[in-house]
This record gives structure tokens, sequence and C-alpha cells, in this order.
């Protein structure tokens, strides 16, 4: 029995296996062939791992992003860990297999939208669609020259009650939209789009719960609304800089200048600091408190712990620690002559 795993796979001896786990410890993908032995350990989320034929390599996708979003790359790793992606810049990747020969990797993927078709890639990175199928489809098995796919038609909205109102009011847009913030006054939702719709590089928009039309703020994943609604945390699609864009009048500009992979992102109440997951190259997921004035994060968790839930006052943040148990963090802000810094008691809910 093994802990923590989300795909497992034979290989054609029936005797080993592929396996992704998950290490809530410092929020890592691991890709173990044979069980036991690490191939990959990395921060971005990846998934359906294939043996190859042979059962020398395996295929997987590589998602490339801590957020659970299933675009990226179909990659291959070889026995000695090194990774070569075979076909990148995907919107969707959700299934992969290898060709019954094993010179090609067969998988389905779109480059705009869920809509995912079936394509193939040799290991020389040669790419060619096999079927394209309305709708889309997931690649799940092949045997004697049939494959089993799943259709399926996706829809994600957004439900929400505005102030004063009587009834709920759908704020999606073009079908899948994800909900990332609301403001203090319940007024305003912020909202990020995929594609179809939103680009190949996701759109972020800003729309008043009465249900009137959205307003773009820009490309990338929007984060958190400013107390005064005035301004919004944004970030590109693949991860990196954090940004800080005016919802009206105002001028953009790059806020963080680090290598952390920011996740989730919150306003303190004061608007002038933020509390952000991330992930630092050689450190476990943590909480980071962020000075608006200089885009300086200095981190406020343990590694392994996480959240960003405030409460009202923005005194106390629930937080997850690396057993998977919620806890409060009490936090006392203090603003020092060198910066930010924050006195922390974790007790366990």
């Amino acid at each position: 029995m093994l802990d923590n795993v989300q795909d497992a796979v034979w290989a054609a001896d029936g005797e080993n296996m592929a396996v992704v786990r998950f290490v809530p410890e410092n929020r890592h993908w691991r890709l173990e062939y044979p069980v036991g032995k690490v191939l990959l350990d990395s921060i971005n989320w990846i998934s359906h791992p294939k043996i190859s034929p042979d059962g020398k390599r395996v295929a997987f996708a590589d998602h490339e992003n801590t957020s659970g979003d299933d675009r990226g790359s179909v990659a291959v790793i070889e026995p000695d860990g090194s990774e070569k992606k075979l076909s990148t810049g995907w919107s969707s990747v959700q299934g992969i297999l290898w060709s019954p020969a094993g010179d090609e990797v067969w998988f389905t993927a779109s480059d705009s939208g869920s809509a995912a078709n079936l394509r193939g890639v040799t290991l020389g990175g040669k790419v060619r669609t096999i079927i394209n199928v309305p709708g889309g489809m997931w690649l799940q098995d092949a045997r004697n020259g049939m494959t089993l796919m799943i259709t399926n038609q996706i829809r994600l909205g957004i439900r929400a009650m505005p102030p004063g109102g009587k009834d709920e009011v759908e704020l999606g847009w073009f079908g899948w939209s994800l909900l990332r913030d609301i403001s203090r006054d319940g007024k305003k939702v912020l909202l990020r789009k995929r594609p179809k719709g939103g680009g190949p590089n996701y759109t972020v928009f800003l729309r008043d719960t009465d249900g009137s039309p959205p307003v773009r703020i820009g490309e990338g994943t929007g984060e958190a609304i400013s107390p005064d609604n005035k301004w919004v945390i944004t970030k590109p699609a693949k991860g990196g800089a954090l940004s800080v864009v005016p919802t009206g009048a105002g001028e953009a500009r790059q806020l963080t200048h680090d290598n952390i992979s920011y996740g989730n992102v919150r306003y303190l109440p004061d608007g002038k600091q933020l509390v952000a997951s991330g992930i630092e190259a050689g450190h476990g997921v943590r909480d980071y408190l962020i000075d608006l004035s200089n885009g300086n994060a200095k981190p406020i968790t343990p590694e392994g712990t996480a959240g960003v839930r405030l409460s009202a006052d923005g005194r106390n943040v629930a937080v997850i620690g690396p057993d998977g148990k919620v806890g409060n963090l009490a936090a006392r802000w203090q603003r020092s002559a060198s910066g930010s810094r924050a006195r922390l008691e974790v007790q366990r809910l």
C-alpha cells in the first residue's frame, strides 16, 4: 500500500509499476519507476505516466505549474532521470499512451480551450493529428488496435447573491470561469477566464455581482482585489512575477522580482501588504508577507505550512500543515524601519 498516489501504471512485464506521488511535506510531485526510485521531483504537477513497451522510458504530462491547471507538455523521462519534452504549449493535456511499436507517444490535448483531441508525437518531436472529434475526448487505453476514449462537455460557472439581491446571478463568462476573489463590499468578483474566449494566456476579468458585463483587466490569472477595489494582483498563466494592475485609471507595474513561484494571494486589510503562498527553489511551500511598496517577500511560516484564508481583521489566517491538518496561524502584523515582520503562533483547529 502506497500513500498519496495520484496515478499508477503497470509495466509490460506485470512486475514493476510507475507511480506519481504528491509529497505534502513540501508540496512536491514525484515520478517513481520502479516504485521507490525517484526519476523526477518537481514543484510542478505531473500526471498520466505510461511506461514504454520495452520498459525503459516513462511518458507523462508535465503541467509546468503548481496550481492543478492541466496546460503543459508531453514529456519522456529516461532511466537516469533526464527529461525530454516532446511537445509543448498545450492549453490542456489529459491522456498519455505509447503506440504499440513504442516509436510514438499518443496524447489528447488542446491548443485552445478544453476540447482535447487525439495526437501523436515521435521521440524526435514530430507531432501529427490522429483524429478530431467535436467537443473533444480524453485517451484512456488501447488494446489490439482499439482505443478507449472518454468524451465530455464541461462548463464551469460562478453563482452569486449580490448585496440586497433576492435571486442568484450567473457571473461566469464564455462557459469556463474560475472565481479568484470577491471584494469586501460584495459588489465585485475577480474571475479568470480560460480559453476558448480567454486566449492562450488566459484573461482576467472584474465583474459586478449585479450581473453587468465584465471588465477585462489583462492577461494571466487574477489573484486578489485591493480593499479599495482600485487594484488587482495578477500573475502570468504559466507562473512568474506578481503584478499590480489598476481596475480603472492608473499604471500597471511588476511587483515581485524573485524566484518564488506564488500560488494564492490575498491583501491584508491595510492594503499595504499581501500574504501569499509560494515555493522557492530548494524550499517547501510556505507563506510570504509581501510589501506592496517594494515587492520584497519574507517567509512567515515554516516550510510545509501555508494558507491565505484571512480573518476579517487580518490578524489570523487558516493554514494547512505538512500533516494535512488545518491550523489557525495567529499573526501579529508589525511594521518596522527595516520592513514588515510577523510574530506567529500555530494552533490546530
